[in-house]
């Protein structure tokens, strides 16, 4: 029975595993898009994905390119590495990642990718995190809000030693 399966199925099936042991709530639609996602590569498409996933990275694998269109690269990466991730602008392209200046695909392997280090008060809420920088503001006498390009972030030490620096230009609107 199993000799009939192609070797297509068993690539998707594996990684449909490695997604199930890392995602702890899964939600229909988002196994829907892994699925979609899944049918939508190559048989060695497949192969290098399962390679990154099931390494973790360690094994040095190539791009898995996708049309950009639907922002195949968060989907991949919330299933396989971040599962709190909620979009594309809280990721970077890492500098091994071959990909960068192709304008009609993006790099799917979610080890081609790095997480911005967002202060622990953002991800309570924008708003307590807007009302501890207006604190800190306050008390240490700064006139105006410092805003800063997306790669930078807040963080208290910074505002101690003189250096303004915060994440306020990137925030996402709710």
């Amino acid at each position: 029975m199993f000799m009939f399966r192609s070797k297509r199925h068993t690539l998707s099936k594996r990684l449909v595993e490695e997604y199930r042991k890392r995602a702890k709530e899964q939600t229909n639609d988002e196994r829907l898009e892994v699925g979609t996602l899944l049918r939508r590569l190559q048989e060695k498409q497949l192969q290098m994905l399962l390679s990154a996933v099931t390494s973790r990275g360690q094994d040095s694998t190539n791009c898995v390119l996708l049309p950009r269109e639907d922002e195949p690269h968060v989907l991949c990466c919330r299933a396989w590495r971040w599962p709190d991730l909620r979009q594309a602008s809280e990721l970077r392209r890492m500098p091994m990642c071959r990909s960068a200046a192709d304008s009609v695909y993006i790099c799917c392997n979610p080890y081609h990718w790095s997480r911005l280090c967002l202060p622990a008060l953002y991800y309570k809420g924008p708003l307590a995190f807007y009302a501890i920088f207006r604190a800190l503001q306050s008390k240490l006498g700064l006139d105006s809000l410092t805003v800063c390009p997306t790669d930078e972030y807040f963080d208290e030490t910074s505002f101690k030693h003189g250096r303004t620096r915060c994440f306020l230009s990137s925030l996402p609107v709710f």
